[in-house]
């Protein structure tokens, strides 16, 4: 965190593992932002879920508790105040939100 991408270059140029890493990725030991950007970007791509519990209530399976209905309709909230303020950064908590 709070690291520019030319310092997480050099770092991982003087590693010992990485250079053969990106290599078998990219076909050369040599790693660039490029090659950092779109390793990560593949990496994100498997965080993805289809099958969590929210999946399976939008697809029928089953029904939230009140808990989780509650919970969900507050994140919902949270969301539309900060698409929709332009002040939502100086609101004091975004739990404010849900009240």
């Amino acid at each position: 965190m709070n690291e520019s991408l030319a310092n997480v270059v050099a770092k991982l140029q003087k590693t010992e593992h990485y250079p053969s890493l990106f290599a078998k990725a990219f076909g050369e030991p040599k790693i660039t932002g490029e090659y950092i950007l779109k390793a990560l970007s593949q990496f994100q791509l498997t965080l993805v879920s289809a099958d969590a519990k929210y999946d399976q209530m939008k697809r029928g399976e089953l029904e939230f508790s009140e808990q989780e209905q509650k919970a969900m309709l507050c994140f919902w909230k949270i969301v539309i105040v900060a698409t929709a303020s332009p002040s939502f950064p100086i609101i004091a908590s975004p739990i404010m939100a849900c009240l």
